[in-house]
């Protein structure tokens, strides 16, 4: 996770344009107190809200749903007990399919990570028995999942070829069977980070590639629901460091958020393509700030565009949050959700019709907590 040279005057300007704490949200504590609950992601499908995370120390996967737009929340369930470790799950929902996957070493006796993958088709009411996505000679991480009608699809980094690469795997049938997996990069740099998004048949995957000594942002594209791809675009080609890369994606608009250090500090970008990812506008700066911005996500929900993102300007890391009612063309000023003397990071955002949804998790003492807090769209 990742000064500046806009010193008390910058921060002045980033607090008076911000509204801090704005009251229109609503937070909800996920996990309970006095435990180790870290990695939370959210997905929304009509009124359901579904949220997951990893949970004691990395041995279990937890799952909490609200049927009703947030007002009430049912008992958590538990997804994953795992022997070995567990982490990073990442969520999807489509109609009434809920989708998990996370990275386990408890499925293969050498201790490698594989991706391991369980979904609901009643809203997450009851879940079905857990499949092993990965059968790797090295480690498969950084999973990430989207689901567009009866497609589901799956996308991690693997270091089996010697260096971590870009793989991805779909299934057809709402995750009952899956394909066989593809590599989708073959350039020999380090890959990290991939995520996915879809609209019918186009599915789009972003990550990042380390060319030298500096990271830069990949896209791929396929326009057959994941059987063939288009070649490879260099996203960013920047003198500092580009990372931590999220895309969303609505009809033809295509957008990619990622980080960049090439100010001096880490800032939010956006770059959005009005022709299903055939070609790009320059590079947008979202943020500009005193400290560092980190870990972007983007929901989009029509011409709604939801941007969550830590940030270490006030001291410590906090969660702030920004919309564009546009598309992104303009942005309101952006808001502060926390006010913590201790960490707050990993912030992950869903939308649907009528609100937005921001889960992060908290360090809290020797403990760290997931909440979830949502707004009027």
């Amino acid at each position: 996770m990742r000064i500046c040279k806009f010193l008390c005057l910058s921060v002045v300007l980033a607090l008076s344009c911000s509204a801090a704490l704005d009251g229109a949200w609503t937070k909800k504590q996920l996990s309970p107190d006095n435990v180790f609950a870290v990695h939370a992601d959210v997905a929304v499908s009509g009124s359901k809200i579904y949220t997951v995370w990893n949970y004691d120390y990395g041995q279990q996967i937890f799952f909490k749903r609200s049927i009703d737009n947030g007002a009430t929340w049912e008992p958590r369930l538990q997804l994953r007990f795992s022997e070995g470790v567990v982490k990073e799950p990442a969520i999807a929902a489509y109609g009434a399919n809920v989708y998990v996957v996370w990275r386990d070493t408890a499925f293969d006796p050498t201790s490698y990570w594989e991706i391991g993958f369980r979904r609901s088709t009643d809203y997450g009411a009851t879940w079905q028995p857990i499949k092993r996505l990965t059968y790797t000679a090295g480690n498969s991480q950084w999973e990430a999942i989207a689901a567009d009608g009866a497609n589901v699809y799956v996308t991690w980094g693997d270091d089996t070829p010697g260096t971590f690469q870009t793989y991805f795997r779909r299934s057809a049938d709402s995750g009952a069977t899956w394909l066989p997996s593809q590599r989708l990069s073959a350039s020999g740099m380090f890959e990290c980070t991939p995520v996915v998004a879809a609209n019918g048949s186009d599915v789009y995957v972003v990550w990042v590639g380390w060319p030298g000594s500096q990271g830069d942002i990949y896209f791929r594209k396929s326009t057959d629901g994941g059987t063939t791809w288009n070649p490879a675009k260099q996203l960013t080609a920047n003198t500092g460091n580009s990372g931590w890369p999220n895309i969303a994606v609505n009809g033809s608009n295509v957008y990619v958020v990622y980080y960049d250090n090439s100010p001096g500090n880490y800032e939010i970008y956006l770059r959005k393509s009005t022709s299903s990812g055939v070609t790009w506008n320059a590079a947008q700066k979202i943020t500009n700030t005193a400290g560092s911005s980190w870990y972007p996500d983007l929901a989009v929900s029509g011409s709604n565009l939801c941007l969550t993102w830590t940030d270490d300007t006030p001291g410590n890391f906090e969660i702030y949050y920004k919309k564009s009612a546009n598309g992104g063309a303009s942005w309101e000023a952006e808001q502060r959700l926390t006010d913590n003397a201790a960490e707050s990071n990993y912030p992950a955002v869903a939308a649907n019709n009528t609100k937005v949804y921001v889960a992060w998790q908290n360090i809290q003492g020797p403990y760290t907590l997931t909440y979830v807090k949502y707004s009027p769209l």
